[in-house]
């Protein structure tokens, strides 16, 4: 995202919350924004898969779109019926950018459960292990019932469409969304590398727990799985949470 266009997207993002839109218009770059709908699945779910390719936790275990896409199916079809995640599309009406948000309690209970291991394959077991690993370790008592936190899955946006803030106003979105329906927290998982490129973009988000990149263990029980991601800078895999003032509406 271009720092000089911060303010303009902000400006965006207030509208749609001071107005309780249900869709919000980049006239600058020509972006729709708009909650996920169930018809929206397939598309989301190519969006998705696309990006995740390209993530170097991903690269570092050979796991491609193709073999994602059954999972994030699945995924997508949580995030509709949960009615806080957002989708954006430019003028020719494509999709761009996802950001699949829904409970908590069904993050831990239903996404990263043994039907997740099963659909991704062995792959994908190191990484789904230290998710796994991450949201079983938080305090989350210490933030209330987890039906009421929201939890951002996914927030894909395609290369093409960089660098004109939807990997910005998605979040915000879905964040909006789940204030008007009564969650008390939004939480979600990243990287520390990314975490400190936009700390100034994220100043009211908050470090709840993390695990060491360098730790996790492949498939044969041996640790450094992600050796080749530590070496590029990315230290932990961090969880991180911002408190949200729930919609009397």
């Amino acid at each position: 995202m271009i720092r000089k266009d911060l303010a303009w997207y902000q400006q965006l993002c207030k509208q749609f919350i001071d107005n309780n839109n249900d869709y919000l218009y980049d006239p600058k770059n020509k972006i729709t924004y708009y909650a996920l709908q169930k018809s929206d699945i397939s598309e989301a779910s190519q969006v998705g898969s696309q990006c995740m390719a390209r993530n170097p936790f991903y690269l570092a275990i050979g796991m491609s779109a193709e073999e994602y896409l059954k999972d994030i199916v699945v995924t997508c079809q949580i995030a509709a019926d949960a009615g806080i995640s957002s989708v954006a599309r430019d003028s020719h009406g494509n999709m761009v950018g996802i950001n699949l948000v829904y409970s908590l309690f069904t993050a831990i209970n239903v996404t990263y459960g043994q039907e997740s291991f099963e659909r991704c394959g062995q792959k994908f077991t190191p990484f789904l292990n230290a998710l796994v690993q991450l949201l079983k370790t938080t305090p989350w008592h210490e933030y209330g019932d987890p039906q009421r936190i929201a939890y951002i899955d996914d927030l894909a946006v395609l290369k093409s469409a960089s660098g004109i803030g939807i990997g910005f106003i998605l979040p915000e979105i879905s964040v909006a969304l789940a204030q008007r329906q009564g969650y008390t927290h939004i939480t979600g998982i990243t990287t520390e590398k990314i975490l400190e490129g936009d700390a100034n973009v994220l100043p009211n988000w908050k470090v709840i727990n993390s695990i060491d990149v360098a730790s996790i263990a492949g498939n044969d029980g041996k640790e450094k799985a992600f050796e080749s991601i530590a070496r590029q800078g990315i230290r932990s895999i961090q969880l991180y949470m911002l408190a949200l003032n729930p919609s009397k509406l």
